[in-house]
């Protein structure tokens, strides 16, 4: 969770580059420790994919926040404000990307 909480505010202040190298230990860490489908992992997923999302990389980010919904949906259920939350990221990134008939059919899922 420190690390997790760190990399954000490292993102915050600008250093980027920084931010995805504490997300990506941090995935690990949680990956290992608490399986590939546990809603923290999905945390620490969606937090590194608004990272590169904010850093241009869209492509990686929409696999990451994909994920992150996807665990989401299981652990929660599809009407869930996490659900709802990382609906709106995948909406925002592909909006960002200008793929407007992606993101279209995710609005209509949020509340």
């Amino acid at each position: 969770l420190a690390m997790n909480n760190l990399a954000i505010i490292k993102n915050a202040n600008g250093h980027g580059e920084e931010a995805k190298a504490l997300l990506l230990q941090a995935l690990s860490i949680r990956e290992r420790s608490l399986g590939n489908s546990h809603p923290a992992v999905a945390v620490t997923l969606n937090n590194l994919a608004v990272v590169l999302s904010e850093a241009g990389e869209h492509g990686t980010a929409e696999v990451l926040l994909r994920r992150s919904l996807t665990i989401r949906e299981a652990a929660f259920g599809k009407e869930h404000a996490k659900v709802q939350a990382a609906l709106s990221n995948l909406v925002r990134n592909y909006e960002a990307q200008g793929r407007s008939d992606l993101a279209e059919p995710l609005r209509q899922r949020l509340r």
